[in-house]
């Protein structure tokens, strides 16, 4: 649009001036309005952090407190458990003290009556001595002339006497000195008796102080654990308010801080409203005087409005009818593309198209066309049953959003290897899945796998190895670093030895018998069921070979292979045996469930970026639609829309010859404007800024009538 269309909008604009400020200005109090509320929210919110703080900083506290209590309380625990040991010691000593002092005082006690006994014993001795020594004196006393031998008796009688008193006296002291010790050991014994009950009953309490002080200590874990998953709900909530708690101290002051400048944005959005409630009332009563000198430039100004209004609809009308019969006419390019490649019935390739625009807005982020592409791919490569177009539609789709591979490329290759094997396109599924799956499991990408799986297929045709065995050859040769042409070659070589051998028999299947280590009917059976499993016994024989220390090119020579590419390629299988073996092994099990690569593109169609692709697809199927209901009709609306142009062109024009007289009234209109717009605030500097550059606009009207009417009359 040229600067002179620019002036006309700017006239336009200016149309009813002082209702449409008043309008704007009680929007802008509405926003003032909504900006007060929102500031309140937000106040309301910090506050609400803010008690999270202090719930907080008090949980932290009482956190704090409690490890401190619970750190004092184990270690008062050890102490008494200490204490308790200590006193667990003491009991037992004191009890083996009293066992001892029980059997010291028993053995005294047996020593003492002993003594007793021979004490007695020795009264008893002692009174028939001196009996005897009584009977001997009498008996002397009386006879004078008592003989000699009497008087030695009665002498040795008196000395026996003396020693029975000496032995008496010594065994009365011994006596009486184990009784004394006795005494004494009984003494011991019961304070010992004692000493042992009191440690009986320190053990008893402090086993009960040991008690008590572990359930103390078991309820400050208790609590503690409870203000700790209180903590970690506060925690959560000032997470979620997007709180570092990290930074708990400086989230604080910033809280206060917020809380503070909401508080200030509060006040000055309320003393904002209340200015502009006077300005506005101010406003509405000066625009009651203006409006009556506004009217005659609102009529004078609203045809011209009119016609420009005419103008940009217009304009906008045919960009949006332009845009939609664009799209309609590549959906019908792409859909006249497929009936052509398929030479199917418009009306069938019509249906299909519409099940094709189905999955594009509902499952597949991938464009209508985009799938009609790989429709019509698949025309070219020969396809023709409707149901099998779609599945390969689908398979090549899954493949483009979980692999590497492009949509189209996926249903070229896939399509082809398919052909060659003669397995067909109802098997399209089968051996995308065998793709992924070992995309999957094995460090190669399965643009890559596609190829080698390829160059395979093309190599073993005289064997007709399966696209599912191919694939696992493919992949095995791909990791182990073979390039495809000559992987193709090698395998292209042995095939047709194999083969031939297996047909022609003789020395060569006899060869061929010893290194697979299989029978000829084996061979001939599995040649035709799986010859995959020849190929493998094969390849074991070779590694076998090396193993024992033969040369595999001497094991390939017998077999009519040379050459040191095939040589080279073979010999690097032979060493990637296992792998191979996994590889075929995943690929069927991959191949038979058929559902691999659609596991991987749900993931695919379940992100937000396949969300919005199908939300365009939606979009552009409806400007298609648009398009579809304005195609026979473009031509006609775009011719009435350039008469009714030209129309608007010659009242334009009119309408322009008088503007010169109209701007005269403004000038006075301009002057109430900025009394205006001084008195309000910052809220209205865009409003400033418009009113000055309308203000410009009508000085130029005057200069600028005729160029304006020139601009207009070119459109």
């Amino acid at each position: 649009m040229s600067f002179k269309d620019q002036e006309v909008n700017l006239i336009i604009q200016g149309k009813d001036l002082f209702s449409a400020e008043a309008k704007k200005s009680e929007q802008a109090l509405q926003e003032l309005g909504r900006e007060s509320e929102k500031l309140n929210e937000q106040l309301d919110d910090l506050k609400r952090q803010q008690e999270a703080i202090k719930a907080i900083d008090s949980l932290t506290e009482s956190i704090n407190k409690g490890e401190r209590a619970y750190v004092d309380n184990a270690q008062a625990l050890d102490k008494l458990k200490r204490e308790q040991k200590q006193a667990n010691t003491e009991a037992k000593n004191l009890e083996k003290s009293q066992q001892d002092a029980a059997a010291s005082t028993a053995k005294l006690e047996t020593e003492y009556s002993q003594t007793a006994a021979q004490l007695a014993s020795y009264d008893s001795q002692l009174a028939s001595a001196r009996a005897e020594v009584e009977r001997l004196t009498t008996t002397q006393n009386k006879g004078a002339q008592a003989s000699q031998a009497q008087a030695k008796a009665l002498s040795a009688a008196k000395t026996d006497l003396q020693q029975l008193e000496a032995a008496q006296k010594n065994t009365a002291t011994s006596a009486t000195k184990l009784a004394s010790e006795l005494e004494q050991e009984r003494s011991e014994l019961t304070r010992l008796g004692a000493e042992v009950v009191k440690a009986g009953r320190n053990k008893a309490e402090y086993a009960l102080k040991v008690k008590s002080a572990r359930t103390e200590l078991n309820q400050l874990g208790s609590s503690l654990g409870r203000n700790k998953a209180e903590l970690d709900k506060q925690q959560t909530v000032l997470n979620k308010a997007g709180i570092d708690m990290g930074k708990l101290a400086d989230a604080s002051q910033e809280l206060k801080t917020k809380q503070a400048g909401a508080e200030a944005a509060l006040k000055r959005v309320n003393d904002k409203l209340a200015q502009h409630d006077r300005l506005l009332v101010d406003s509405k009563n000066s625009a009651k005087v203006a409006n009556a000198q506004t009217d005659l430039t609102t009529k004078a100004v609203s045809t011209l409005a009119k016609a420009y209004a005419v103008l940009l609809s217009a304009q906008q009308a045919v960009q949006t009818v332009k845009s939609g019969v664009e799209n309609y006419g590549e959906l019908e390019a792409a859909i006249t593309k497929v009936e052509k490649t398929t030479n199917l019935a418009r009306d069938t390739v019509v249906k299909m198209a519409d099940e094709l625009k189905n999955l594009s807005e509902n499952v597949t982020p991938t464009s209508t066309n985009e799938l009609l592409r790989m429709a019509e791919v698949a025309g070219q490569l020969g396809t023709k049953s409707t149901e099998d177009i779609l599945s390969l539609v689908a398979a090549a789709d899954a493949l483009g959003l979980s692999t590497n591979l492009a949509g189209d490329e996926a249903a070229t290759m896939l399509a082809r290897i398919l052909g060659m094997t003669q397995e067909g396109i109802p098997e399209i599924h089968n051996l995308s899945s065998a793709v992924v799956a070992l995309g999957n499991d094995f460090a190669i990408t399965e643009a890559d796998i596609v190829q080698m799986t390829k160059e395979i297929v093309s190599g073993t045709r005289e064997i007709n190895l399966g696209s599912a065995a191919a694939a696992a050859f493919g992949t095995t040769l791909a990791e182990l670093g073979q390039p495809a042409e000559r992987s193709r070659t090698a395998m292209q070589r042995l095939g047709a030895e194999i083969n031939e051998a297996s047909k022609k028999g003789g020395d060569s299947l006899e060869r061929l018998t010893k290194i697979t280590g299989l029978t000829a009917k084996q061979i001939e059976q599995d040649l035709g069921d799986a010859p995959e499993k020849v190929l493998v016994k094969f390849i074991e024989g070779l590694q076998k070979v090396k193993a024992e220390g033969g040369l595999v090119s001497d094991a390939l020579k017998s077999m009519g292979i040379d050459g040191t590419e095939a040589t080279g390629v073979l010999s690097v299988l032979a060493d990637g045996t296992d792998r191979l073996k996994v590889a075929l092994e995943l690929s069927n099990k991959a191949y038979a469930a058929g559902d691999y690569h659609m596991k991987e593109a749900i993931k695919a169609y379940a992100d937000q970026e396949s969300a919005i692709g199908r939300l365009q697809n939606k979009f552009h199927g409806l400007t298609s639609e648009i398009g579809q209901a304005f195609s026979d009709e473009t031509d006609a609306a775009i011719r009435a829309a350039g008469a009714a142009l030209d129309a608007v062109d010659q009242e334009v024009i009119k309408l322009l010859e008088h503007l010169p007289e109209i701007g005269k009234g403004f000038v006075e209109l301009l002057g109430d404007v900025d009394n205006f717009i001084a008195g309000t605030s910052n809220s209205f500097e865009t409003l400033d800024l418009t009113m000055g550059i309308f203000a410009n606009g009508l000085n130029a009207i005057g200069v600028s009538v005729n160029s304006m009417t020139l601009e207009l009359s070119k459109l």
